[in-house]
């Protein structure tokens, strides 16, 4: 990318309120002429007006409006699609402009943004990069049965085609636009990461993974507890293996 990207940061966010105007100051220090849109996901607390808080005290500092380089736009979403849907609501706003690129960082705080720059470092080489928490000195550190889930996914993914990577459930990923306007329409609404790199694998996109740090959540919780991380496991591998069968899983 001789002349650089132009990068787009799609933030997807559900009753984030306590970190998401940390997540916006962390990227503006880190890329202030990036495009920032979040996509607030149905929340039932204030991560909206948090965002429009946000964005006013730049405006009146004189800095970029939502519209221009550096500023952010909110997408608020009326009822709760998933992150899913939220990553599609914010895929078809980078299509509509003119972005080169796309990247995904969480409304939690737990993907630095400095981290994207190990994704934007590879970004000649593939359509899609995927941020791994167990590439490097594989410091991230999670409940067993999580990190087992994640293993399993994998080797799941590989058995049946997908892309070989050791990280499936990672959302930290950058888009190229023939990436993103591939996967969009048959984007899943549930639980999409793993899935995404099935579809991807069928497109034939390149994927590509590379070693970052993630940061505890800084708020909210995680979706994935208990009970519900069972479903998830069984039901993205039968996703997987209906898309290795010919079938479609779309959103």
């Amino acid at each position: 990318m001789s002349a650089g990207p132009r990068l787009v940061v799609v933030v997807p966010a559900r009753d984030e309120a306590a970190a998401i105007e940390g997540v916006l100051e962390a990227l503006r220090r880190w890329r202030p002429e990036a495009r920032v849109c979040v996509v607030n996901d149905g929340s039932t607390d204030d991560t909206a007006a948090r965002v429009r808080r946000w964005a006013a005290r730049r405006r009146a500092g004189g800095e970029a409006g939502p519209r221009e380089p550096g500023g952010v736009a909110l997408l608020d979403l009326p009822v709760n699609l998933g992150i899913g849907g939220a990553v599609q609501a914010g895929l078809r706003w980078f299509l509509a402009g003119d972005g080169t690129h796309v990247v995904q960082v969480d409304g939690d705080g737990q993907h630095p943004p400095a981290e994207v720059d190990r994704l934007l470092a590879r970004a000649d080489e593939a359509d899609i990069v995927v941020g791994s928490r167990f590439l490097g000195d594989g410091s991230w550190r999670s409940t067993p049965g999580r990190r087992l889930g994640i293993r399993l996914l994998a080797a799941w993914l590989r058995l049946l085609g997908g892309p070989r990577v050791t990280d499936p459930t990672s959302g930290l990923r950058l888009f190229n636009r023939r990436a993103a306007a591939a996967l969009l329409p048959a984007y899943p609404d549930d639980f999409p990461e793993p899935v995404t790199l099935m579809l991807a694998a069928r497109a034939g996109l390149r994927v590509v993974e590379v070693p970052v740090r993630m940061a505890p959540r800084q708020g909210g919780r995680s979706s994935l507890e208990g009970v519900v991380a069972g479903y998830y496991m069984a039901k993205v591998m039968l996703a997987l293996l209906l898309l290795r069968l010919g079938g479609r899983i779309g959103g």
